[in-house]
């Protein structure tokens, strides 16, 4: 079992979020890597920019606080963007302004990403996430 697939299940929970959903935005963000640097300089699993936490960047190196900025800032999205589905995933890429700027947010290729690794992740159960069955969905 990875850990690190666990400890974002586990905290998704805990914050009542979908944890298929946080695994399917950590996967498109970092690829599962506690360590990614983004282009932009987001950090960590979920890719988040230390200035929009107010945290230093070591901080945010740490498995545990990026999964729960990260998951706090799914739901953030969430309710701020105002989109169907989880289209509101283009708000947690783009800030949700920007993300209220998209004419055709389903078209959007990180959340086109996003959906397609939680598509594949709703067939699996917890206990086959925790045996490691969805790593399919993962893609290469």
């Amino acid at each position: 079992m990875n850990s690190i697939i666990l400890l974002i299940y586990l905290t998704a929970v805990a914050q009542h979020s979908d944890p298929r959903l946080a695994l399917a935005v950590s996967h498109t963000e970092s690829r599962f890597k506690p360590a990614a640097i983004g282009s932009k300089g987001e950090i960590g699993l979920f890719q988040i920019r230390p200035e929009y936490v107010n945290l230093p960047e070591e901080k945010l190196l740490i498995p545990e606080i990026n999964s729960q900025l990260g998951i706090h800032l799914i739901s953030k999205a969430k309710s701020g963007c105002n989109l169907p589905g989880n289209l509101f995933v283009v708000c947690y890429n783009r800030g949700i302004a920007g993300g209220k700027l998209l004419d055709r947010p389903e078209l959007d290729g990180y959340y086109l990403k996003v959906e397609k690794t939680y598509e594949c992740l709703k067939r699996f159960s917890a206990a086959e996430i925790f045996r490691g069955k969805e790593k399919s969905c993962y893609g290469k």
